[in-house]
């Protein structure tokens, strides 16, 4: 008789950890070629083993194998024993010498791979990944097998090859509920998706409605995933089949901590506490409840109960602060000492102990303290942070004048941090924890891409914002959604983002599945072939990858797998704005629907052929218009009028604000007000509603002037509509758009009123904000020529830049790229008074700084104007004298002259960071030159990358990630090349631009000194000259440095360029300049 061996089911939910617990299953005993004494020996054994007879069973075994050392069934159940026993290293010895006694008992390797998982050391994980694979070869329906290495690949990031390993063990064991909470685990640990998490437990609770375990454990996810409501509805039937779980109460605690219920927190906990009365931990929380409710007296006996079952420095911690508020401040330091003693990198009883000395009044023994950790911060002790947050303990009023011995050396070692020392310190907090946990977006992936590269989500969304575009080639949507993504990747410089496309198995409704690759990627090749469009596409035909953006699409109704996924610089978590291709289905323009929308997913907005720009004023298409009465309106029948049209939401309030006002406007101005022409008519057009609920709402509001629904998306389409409503056309007699207003916001009202009285030839005095900030609009009204000016120049892309780098929330560098930041009735973000973003006319001329509205005389614009934000840091080689000729009201006229294309690509190019950085009059000398003068920033170099950027041209670095065209050799003698691999390319003194026969040996081959610094022949010849060379070191990164990087690492040809990164590797070392020059180092 053969014996056989089966590993025990796996419970319900196992949190991550490999469990091994194997008992004996049915014998079978083989006909014996060993001697019956044998045999019987092993029978027993068995039997002791099943009894958990541990000694018993290994001396039975020890007994077979002396009769017979050929036994391999009495190696595996002593091996078994031994591991029940807690003795692992006998056991793998045994488990080892049964496999090579048989090696053909599947079993036996995957109890040897059990055995060694519970190490973290990536040899063992080899050896147990490569045991439970032969299991599987032994056996191809082993469920055990393919679940064990599952979660061993899970321990190893390899997250989609452990989901096909649920997978199959599914397909064997669909009943199996501990396989769905193990792919749920994975969806969680790997992917960050609660979503797909949440539905595998309801596929699980499908099969057993009455486990209580599957709800409580859907439920602990809707937690995380902040859906609370779904998640209590699942505690209460985890509550009514598992009475006496404690974990039910601990998570509807978590519940009410997220509502700020701490009295039903603080019951929850006590129910819990009665079902797990040892459980340390759930005291100390309760206690901690209580602190935070004012039960001090309570909270103190709960954290004496935690202290008893555990002596921990958190719970003599949280201790420590019950006493200290409630009133028992020498308790509190005994706590808070021994926290410290327990474990003394516990940093918050340095914190508790230093409140109590203040609280005690023993102020300078707290000062001395502190003054005593700052010390050990310059010498880089570890605990920064909180010692950071200390300094926010400090009086620093009677620090100066009660203790002045300590003042000096505070003030010193203070010296980096300014007044508001306490939130600048909470902010370096959270970023080291971000440094130090290093969170990345769920939806980030690294995938091969049809032309042979790899795409890496993470390294290019470090480097730039991310559009991620979703398709499935066999849907109609992805015709004009993929030529949008293409608009997207052609314009990817522009905006600093970069386009990948993600393509799904046809007809992908989410789950896992089987597409044939090459089938896949022949018809994608074919369709973005037919759409004109070449941005780089990673096909998943498993839909692993897609599976966590259908999660989000699906929620759109009636939602292909065909979207856009909006991922902002260095997304983290969740974040990201998502788009489905199916709002534009009724557009007649789809292409340029999306296209917009996308881009306003990022606050960005493209210039569309109805937007007045630059001085030039389009015609308004011809729209008709129903009203509420039933009587038809053309638009061409108000030519002789001053029309405002007005796209409109029916319940939006903004609309409602604006539409009061136009119907009062309306009803002084209207056609019925004025005898003569031009009059004022207004026209509104409703996006989201008609018949009886539109005529409802004209009827309770009382407007008089024609409203009528946008039917078949006419208006919407030739006038170009992305939303939000309310968006405004004010066009001038003779049909012309004088100006087009998006939203409503801050004083629109007045502009409008300024830009109707203009066009109806009323005089109208300036209405601006009284001691507060108007806007551009508002000036532009009056001073038509001037605003084609600023247009033109880059502060009115000011805004758009910092969208680009990912700084729009630095208040930083927004006090300089917005109007009025900081000051009275000046800008507060984005959202709230857009109209007040860029550099606009009252950054310079003061807030509605208008002649006319102040009363006061027009004053010149003195350099301090400039300086407040172009000073050393931020433009160090800024010539007031030079800039002033730039934004000077002097240049309409020739802007009006250019055609409209043209217009808009000069708009383009200032507004996309694509500039002349450096003089192109001034000569390049070569880095030798700069060497003589400068020999440690020389030596520092002269062997780096950029010195041998040519030897790259030869032989390309072996980086995947890399665009296809930079990743074969070549390009030594291509002009588009040579520019960014040497120094000066086709300038005076620089490389010439007819490629010399050996270009490689050219003095100026590689990235040299002038290459980021500028050309060197004005610094040269006066070394003090004022901005004759581009000084980068202590300067704005963002300003400055990334700019000059920029202009050969950008989307086309470094899509992963992470300039803060590659600073970190280019900073060179730096020395005291000599005074006349010197030979070169050696």
């Amino acid at each position: 008789m053969k014996a056989t061996w089966k590993t025990c089911a796996r419970p319900w939910a196992v949190r991550g950890a490999v469990v091994v617990a194997v008992v004996l299953g049915a014998c079978e005993m083989a006909p014996a070629q060993p001697t019956p004494t044998a045999q019987q020996a092993l029978r027993v054994g068995q039997e002791a083993l099943k009894a958990k007879k541990l000694d018993q069973a290994v001396a039975s075994f020890n007994q077979a194998i002396a009769l017979d050392d050929k036994l391999h069934e009495a190696y595996f159940g002593r091996a078994v024993a031994y591991l029940a026993a807690g003795k692992l290293a006998q056991a793998y010895a045994d488990v080892t010498k049964a496999i090579t006694l048989d090696g053909s008992q599947p079993h036996y390797y995957c109890f040897r791979g059990q055995l060694v998982t519970g190490s973290n050391h990536p040899k063992r994980l080899e050896m147990a990944l490569a045991d439970f694979s032969t299991a599987i070869q032994k056996k191809a329906d082993y469920v055990e097998a393919y679940v064990l290495r599952s979660r061993l690949l899970s321990m190893a990031g390899q997250f989609p090859l452990a989901l096909a390993d649920c997978d199959r063990a599914l397909q064997l064991a669909p009943k199996d509920l501990s396989l769905y909470d193990l792919r749920a685990r994975v969806y969680l640990v790997g992917y960050h998706d609660p979503l797909a998490a949440i539905r595998e437990y309801t596929k699980a609770i499908e099969l057993a409605p009455s486990n209580g375990l599957g709800y409580l454990a859907r439920a602990e996810v809707c937690l995380a995933a902040g859906d609370l409501a779904k998640a209590m509805e699942d505690l209460d039937q985890a509550a009514r089949l598992l009475p006496n779980e404690p974990r039910t109460y601990w998570l509807r605690a978590q519940v009410y901590q997220r509502q700020g219920d701490l009295p039903k927190r603080i019951d929850a906990l006590g129910e819990a506490i009665k079902r797990s009365p040892q459980s340390h931990n759930l005291y100390n929380e309760r206690g901690a409840a209580m602190v935070l409710a004012g039960q001090f007296d309570k909270a103190a006996r709960e954290l004496d109960k935690a202290v008893e079952l555990k002596d921990s420095p958190n719970y003599r911690d949280t201790r420590a602060w019950a006493y200290f508020y409630g009133g028992r401040t020498m308790l509190a330091l005994a706590d808070a000492n021994k926290a410290e003693d327990l474990d003394r990198n516990y940093p918050m009883s340095k914190v508790l102990r230093y409140r109590v000395r203040f609280a005690g009044g023993e102020v300078e023994k707290a000062v001395q303290a502190i003054l005593g950790d700052l010390k050990a911060i310059r010498a880089g002790d570890p605990t920064l942070p909180v010692i950071q947050y200390l300094l926010g303990l400090c009086p620093l009023e009677d620090l100066q004048a009660q203790y002045p011995q300590y003042w000096e050396d505070y003030r010193l070692m203070t010296r980096d941090y300014g007044p508001q020392q306490v939130a600048a310190a909470q902010k370096f907090v959270d970023a080291e924890t971000a440094a130090r946990f290093k969170p990345v977006s769920v939806f980030a992936f690294q995938a091969p891409t049809l032309d042979g590269g790899v795409f890496d989500f993470s390294a290019v969304n470090a480097a730039r914002q991310l559009v991620v575009y979703v398709m499935d080639p066999t849907q109609a949507d992805a015709q004009s959604a993929t030529r949008a993504a293409q608009k997207l990747h052609q314009d990817r410089n522009r905006h600093d983002l970069s386009v990948v496309g993600l393509v799904a198995p046809p007809g992908y409704k989410g789950g896992p599945v089987k597409a044939d690759l090459a089938a896949l990627a022949s018809a994608t090749k074919s369709h973005l072939g037919a759409c004109g469009a070449d941005f780089p596409c990673v096909i998943d035909p498993t839909g692993i990858v897609i599976d966590r953006y259908w999660a989000m699409l699906s929620r759109i109704k009636d939602s292909a797998m065909v979207g856009f996924f909006a991922f902002p610089l260095r997304a983290q978590g969740t974040s990201g704005g998502a788009l489905s291709a199916a709002v534009a289905r009724e557009t007649p323009r789809p292409v340029e629907y999306l296209h917009q929308s996308v881009l306003k997913l990022y606050g960005l907005q493209a210039p569309a052929d109805v937007d007045p720009l630059g001085g030039q004023n389009p015609q308004a298409p011809e729209v008709t218009l129903v009203d509420q009465r039933g009587k038809s309106h053309r638009l061409s029948d108000y030519r002789d009028q001053v029309v405002v049209l007005v796209l409109l939401s029916r319940d939006c309030p903004r609309c409602k604000l604006q539409l009061g006002f136009l119907e009062e406007l309306y009803r002084t101005h209207g056609p019925a007000a004025r005898s003569s022409k031009p009059a004022l008519q207004v026209l509104g057009v409703c996006v989201d509603a008609s018949g009886d609920s539109l005529s409802k709402m004209i009827a309770e509001r009382g407007y008089t002037f024609p409203i009528g629904p946008d039917n078949g998306w006419a208006a919407r389409g030739a006038y170009r509509y992305t939303g939000p409503a309310p968006e405004t056309f004010v066009i001038a007699p003779g049909g012309a758009i004088r100006w087009r207003h998006r939203d409503h916001h801050g004083p629109l009202n007045d502009v409008l009123k300024m830009e109707i009285l203009t066009l109806l030839g009323q005089p109208t005095a300036p209405l601006l904000v009284e001691g507060g900030f108007s806007g551009g609009r508002a000036c532009q009204v009056c001073h038509e020529k001037a605003h084609v000016d600023g247009s033109f120049t880059r502060h009115a892309c000011a805004w758009e830049t910092l969208v680009r780098l990912g700084k729009h929330e630095d208040p930083q560098c927004v006090r300089c790229h917005v109007t009025g930041y900081g000051q009275s009735g000046g800008f507060l973000s984005d959202k709230t008074t857009p109209h007040l973003a860029g550099v606009q006319c009252e950054s310079c001329h003061g807030p509605s700084g208008c002649p006319k509205f102040t009363g006061q005389p027009r004053v010149d614009m003195p350099p301090a104007v400039c300086e407040t934000c172009h000073d050393a840091k931020h433009s160090p080689m800024f010539d007031f004298a030079a800039a002033r000729k730039k934004v000077l009201h002097n240049q309409a006229e020739q802007i009006l002259k250019l055609p409209a294309d043209q217009r808009q690509r000069k708009l383009a190019e200032l507004c996309s960071g694509g500039r002349e950085i450096f003089d192109p009059e001034r000569a390049f000398v070569g880095s030798d030159a700069c060497g003589r003068c400068h020999p440690t920033e020389y030596a520092a170099m002269r062997g780096g990358k950029h010195a041998k950027a040519m030897q790259s041209l030869l032989a390309p670095p072996a980086d995947a990630r890399l665009p296809a065209h930079k990743r074969v050799a070549g390009g030594i003698d291509k002009p588009d090349c040579l520019r960014c691999h040497v120094t000066g390319f086709g300038r005076t003194g620089g490389f010439p631009a007819q490629p010399p026969p050996k270009p490689a040996e050219h003095a100026l081959a590689g990235v040299g000194c002038e290459s980021c610094h500028g050309p060197g022949q004005a610094h040269a010849a006066d070394v003090k000259a004022p901005r004759a060379i581009l000084k980068l070191g202590g300067t704005c990164n963002e300003c400055n440095i990334m700019p000059v990087c920029r202009q050969c690492h950008d989307a086309d040809n470094s899509p992963t360029f992470n300039y803060r990164e590659a600073l970190k590797q280019m900073r060179h070392a730096t020395g005291q300049a000599r005074t006349t020059p010197g030979p070169l180092p050696e």
